[in-house]
């Protein structure tokens, strides 16, 4: 049984739900045989396991796998897809893992082919994306099928994905199966890899798992069930990779796999190593069975150390063995040596440093028993009482609370102690109170040499006045063995002129009940401040705590919940005399904590946008948990709800409850010098922020973040102003992108600002920009995630009287004359020489009404059979009709042009300003002048060289041409100095 949306209902629901489906009496339908139970399956994006406790699902629809799977696919990392795809196994109990719904599509997401074929869901529908290649998504389509099919689990399907069904955002994934018009290449490899998962049911449903390798683009994992075993590979990069794979631990030598993806290629595991071949953007599914019998382990293992060495025993009737060792019990263990015997010392070992040592039995093959593991072995000096030299014999005197009591111990190991300190010797001080039997520990520290002695140090401060007894333990093989000096005694004596308490009381209050601390306040009642020497917290009648800092709280988190706890407050003046406060009690446990979400967003924000928090406890729901300011008159938002502590939180920021308006985050807040993948504007899965919720006190803790962008503003406008003849736009954008304005690249500063300055053209009332990320950042920030980079590219037009800015690209409106004209800009960013402080490019516009003449060869505009004797619009209202004329001839061929004294040669660029109204022709292939637009005056207008055909009459511009060039068109220089035609110079 599914249940959708199932995290917005009360968990008392579900657990009243479960037992009455699975224990009331109701019709169970014809699918579920005798003695058989439904499955529950909810709707979960996120993390699930607090629904596997047993009384709620069985399952969840596994949004996680689909996610890294999706992740790998587009953009690579398989390290961080095993991550991802790990956290999952150790999540949940293997009954929910072995039952998860592991789809790549749903009806809530845009379709997966057209995600892995770089598609972004902000496009309505798929065809419209510029950035999806639908070929590319069905290769990896393909792959994503492999690792659904191999992996455990139940793989799903979304209807038509198996097909090549392709869709945006909801409703574009929608769109009906394609029958008779399904993508049959694709659709015979569904059915083949899911005729493999058949054939190998049980092999793929139950058994483990286990990855091989995960790195770059090639992503491998095996499976194991009994005898039968399988290796599942995808490599999505563009070449072929031959790996050679460790499966020691998995696979013994001579074990045969046949990939049954393509056409029954074998691999046979040879010295622990399987090399298999991945083909490009492709995988294999290899299975077979393990035939060899491994050998039996060893038996009645046994370590003894001495200096320096382990000497290890054990049974066994291989006839070779390897030896191995670490420093960690369990874990990486490299191997030490090999032998044909059953005993052996493993020398030039640390003394006093901890050892694991495991033991396998191999044989004529290579292959390997199970390990059997020491417990923990510690090389060591010997070490008695004998080489106890000297401790100090502290002598008896007045109880001075300001005065440490300091006890040395003199160690000589003949040899060792000579040469420094010896490697593992530790002592430990021991102090018993007067009217105490245990005793009280002061590790010691090394100090230096006494001759050829090791000398340690430790002090204790007497409390009371009394007889304290003391002595030292001694250990070279981490406290295993220890060795212990006679003991001794001090008397300290009460001072007689001095029996007044430091304080009249001590008040302490009850704490709170609090998770994981217990946070203890009191008052002092008639503090003598000159007196007051020494504060003690004491629980459970240990001291847990001194300071000579007078203060009036302390928090222990040393404390365990469900544990009760007794706390005293004490304070000695300097001659021991003490007051006591009163006792309380309490137990911590677990809370609900009062989790205060803070973040400062942009100073750009507008301050009336709705942020919320979508984020894995509220099903990445982009409209719940909506902030406020709080009347807060800068952009800081804040939202305040309760969470049980443990609880780790997923989340992010979004505004206007989008995904297309995402905050990009700080995600290291304490580091102002790392290069923060958000100031690139790179927002995807992965990006996301994470906290553990805990008790900061009081049952409250505050998370404050900062937004560094919004993913929907990769350009923002601070500042337009003008002064005189010039304009200065001044703003930021993403870090490292791209930067157009007004045709001219700009450039964008390491503090992601920018500033501009132009001279706008007469009457120009509005300029272009277009950004997007630079090739270097598409490639190492962005992966190449087409939708993460396409949220980053982007037009805009710059009103520059009323200084908004609009998403679009910049359309030249009516001839009217009253209005400016446009600039196209280039998105290569431009490189060329312009009218402004940065280099540039400038470029037509979309046209409407023809004008002016018809140059030779043209085509007269649309409606007319010859070159127009009118306009259908009028350049000026005033002026009469004008007949069309033919370009004349200068008085001789005009061969250069020269711009500011330089020539400008065929594919040099030049910018030319329109002063009247004139017709924009563009050249066909066949020669032929076709008729585009009129420019209108103010426009900028790119020149290449010019046109010999036509006498020099033409500028030629990104394939257009344009006539009248003398009476219609001025050249501007930037020092503003007219342009001449001149023959040769």
């Amino acid at each position: 049984m599914a249940v959708g949306c199932s995290e917005w209902v009360d968990p008392a629901f579900w657990r009243e739900f479960r037992q009455e489906l699975l224990q009331g009496s109701y019709d169970r339908g014809p699918t579920l045989k005798e003695r058989e139970q439904p499955l529950i399956l909810g709707e979960i994006w996120d993390d699930a396991s607090k629904y596997f406790l047993g009384d709620q699902y069985d399952s969840v629809m596994n949004y996680r796998f689909r996610g890294a799977v999706l992740d790998f696919l587009k953009n690579g990392n398989a390290e961080e897809a095993d991550k991802r795809l790990t956290a999952i196994r150790e999540d949940y109990p293997s009954e929910a893992f072995y039952a998860l719904m592991n789809l790549i599509g749903s009806h809530d997401t845009a379709r997966a082919v057209f995600l892995l074929g770089n598609g972004t869901d902000s496009s309505e529908r798929a065809e419209l994306d510029p950035n999806y290649n639908e070929e590319l998504g069905k290769k990896r389509l393909k792959l994503a099928a492999i690792l659904q099919m191999g992996y455990p689990g139940a793989p799903t399907i979304y209807y038509g994905d198996e097909a090549g069904v392709t869709g945006s955002k909801d409703p574009d994934n929608r769109r009906t199966y394609p029958w008779g018009k399904e993508d049959q290449n694709l659709l015979s490899h569904y059915q083949k890899v899911g005729h493999i998962r058949q054939r190998h049911q049980s092999l793929l449903a139950h058994g483990d798992i286990k990855t091989v390798y995960a790195q770059g683009d090639v992503y491998v994992f095996a499976r194991q069930y009994g005898r039968e075993v399988a290796l599942i590979a995808v490599n999505r990069g563009n070449e072929d990779k031959t790996m050679a794979l460790d499966v020691a631990s998995l696979l013994p030598n001579g074990t045969v796999l046949t990939d049954e993806l393509h056409d029954g290629e074998k691999a046979t595991v040879a010295g622990g190593t399987l090399t298999v071949t991945i083909p490009a953007l492709d995988g294999r599914m290899m299975f077979g069975t393990v035939t060899v019998k491994i050998p039996a382990a060893v038996r009645s293992l046994e370590a003894s150390a001495a200096v320096g060495r382990v000497t290890l025993t054990w049974e066994g009737q291989a006839s070779k063995y390897r030896v191995y060792q670490s420093t960690i019990q369990g874990a990486g263990y490299t191997l030490a040596v090999e032998t044909n015997e059953t005993s052996v010392t493993i020398d030039s070992l640390a003394n006093g440093t901890a050892y694991y040592f495991a033991v396998t039995a191999v044989d004529e093959n290579g292959n390997e028993s199970p390990k059997v593991e020491t417990n923990r072995v510690v090389p060591h000096y010997p070490l008695t009482s004998d080489n106890v030299q000297f401790v100090t014999t502290l002598s008896d005197a007045t109880l001075d609370l300001s005065k440490p009591q300091q006890v040395d111990v003199h160690v000589n190991i003949d040899n060792v102690t000579s040469k420094g300190a010896a490697d593992g010797l530790q002592a430990v001080l021991q102090v018993k109170s007067p009217h105490d039997e245990k005793w009280k520990e002061y590790r010691a520290s090394y100090q230096g040499q006494d001759g050829d002695a090791n000398v340690f140090r430790a002090s204790f401060t007497p409390l009371a006045a009394g007889t304290y007894t003391y002595r030292y333990a001694l250990t070279t093989n981490l406290g295993k063995e220890w060795v212990y000096t006679a003991e001794k005694q001090v008397t300290f004596a009460a001072d007689s002129s001095d029996q007044i308490a430091p304080a009249d009381a001590i008040e302490l209050r009850q704490p709170a009940v609090e998770s994981g601390q217990v946070n203890l306040s009191w008052t002092f009642v008639g503090k003598k401040d000159g007196d007051a020497y020494l504060l003690v917290i004491e629980r459970n009648g240990d001291i847990v705590h001194t300071t000579t800092s007078i203060g009036d709280s302390f928090t222990d988190y040393d404390v365990e919940n469900g544990t009760e706890y007794t706390y005293v407050v004490k304070l000695y003046d300097r001659a021991g005399n003490v007051v006591e406060s009163n006792t309380v009690k309490v137990t911590p446990y677990i809370v609900m904590v009062k989790v205060i979400f803070k973040v400062k967003a942009p100073d750009y924000t507008p301050l009336d946008a709705r942020i919320t928090i979508p984020n894995s406890l509220n099903g990445w729901n982009t409209g719940a948990w909506e902030m406020s300011r709080n009347g807060a008159v800068t952009p800081d938002w804040q939202f305040t709800t309760e969470v049980q502590e443990g609880e780790t939180i997923t989340y992010k920021y979004v505004k206007g409850g989008s995904w297309d308006q995402e905050g990009l985050a700080d995600h290291t807040p304490a580091d102002n010098g790392d290069d923060d993948v958000s100031y690139y504007g790179y927002g995807s899965i992965g990006t996301d922020l994470k906290v553990t919720v805990h008790n900061e006190g009081n049952n409250t803790m505050v998370v404050e973040d900062r937004i560094l962008r919004w993913i929907d503003m990769p350009v923002v406008i601070e500042e337009v102003k003008k002064q005189g003849s010039q304009v200065t736009i001044k703003g930021n954008a993403i870090k490292n992108g791209v930067l157009t304005i007004n045709g001219e690249r700009v450039p964008i500063n390491d503090q992601m600002a920018f500033v501009y300055t132009f001279t706008p053209a007469p009457q120009q009332k509005e300029v272009a920009i277009h950004i997007e990320p630079s090739a270097e950042s598409k490639a190492a920030v962005f992966k190449n995630d087409g939708g993460a980079i396409a949220k980053n590219t982007k037009d805009y037009v710059l009103n520059l009287e009323t200084k908004q800015l609009r998403e679009g690209k910049l359309t030249t409106p009516p001839s009217n004359g009253d209005s400016p004209g446009s600039e196209t800009p280039s998105h290569d960013g431009g490189a060329t020489p312009g009218n402004g402080t940065s280099p540039g490019s400038g470029g037509p516009s979309d046209g409407a009404s023809p004008g002016g003449s018809v140059p030779p060869g043209g085509t007269a505009p649309p409606g007319n059979e010859a070159p127009p004797s009118a306009p259908p619009q009028k350049p000026s209202p005033s002026k009469p009709k004008e007949k069309p004329r033919k370009p004349t001839t200068p008085p001789g061929q005009v061969k250069k042009v020269y711009w500011d004294g330089v020539e400008l040669k065929k594919g040099q660029i030049g910018r030319l300003t329109v002063q009247k109204p004139i017709n924009l022709w563009k050249r066909t292939k066949d020669g032929r002048l076709v008729f585009v637009r009129i420019l209108q005056p103010g426009e900028v207008y790119r020149v290449y060289g010019y046109d010999a055909r036509f006498g020099g009459q033409y500028a030629v511009g990104g394939g257009y041409y344009v006539t009248d060039i003398d009476t219609h068109i001025r050249y501007e220089t930037p020092s503003k100095e007219k342009l001449k035609l001149v023959n040769g110079k």
